[in-house]
């Protein structure tokens, strides 16, 4: 289009958004007058499937699987209160992991010392190499050569380095 004309279709905008003036140099292109501009949230094309936490029952193998879920779906979700996410916790803890924050009252404050809690009694790294460790150990020898025994054992170890 030539200088100092407009588009029929609105101003025009350089590629950072900016309305240029009639008559100014560079490459401008036409925003759809219909769009939103302002608009900063992602609006996704299919529906994702309900997302459901596993329950973590204390064992120290199973912790870290556990954390990471937990910590992408609800610790750092800015829009949850602490007492909604303690809620949230307490409602995916079973056996061991569950008394472990029995004493804690769920309470805003007390979400915090929960997680730490939680870190400290199953996710030290020392720990869970040891168990890896004890695991390893605990395999039986291959009495036979079938492949089902070999493939067995193959999967043990898989699981435990």
């Amino acid at each position: 289009m030539p200088p100092g004309m407009q588009s029929p279709h609105g101003p025009s905008y350089d590629p950072a958004g900016n309305m240029q003036e009639p008559g100014s140099s560079g490459s401008a292109f036409q925003l759809p007058t219909n769009l939103n501009t302002n608009a900063t949230a992602f609006q996704p094309k299919a529906k994702l499937p309900k997302l459901v936490l596993p329950k973590f029952r204390g064992d120290i193998m199973e912790w870290q699987s556990f954390w990471d879920s937990f910590n992408s779906a609800i610790h750092t979700y800015p829009q949850l209160s602490q007492i909604d996410k303690f809620n949230h916790l307490h409602s995916l803890l079973e056996g061991q992991a569950a008394h472990a924050i029995q004493g804690s009252t769920r309470t805003d404050t007390n979400y915090n010392s929960a997680i730490e809690l939680l870190q400290n009694r199953f996710g030290k790294t020392q720990n869970i190499i040891s168990t890896h460790t004890d695991e390893l150990v605990k395999i039986p020898a291959c009495s036979g050569d079938k492949a089902s025994q070999l493939w067995l054992i193959y999967d043990k170890i898989s699981i435990n380095i």
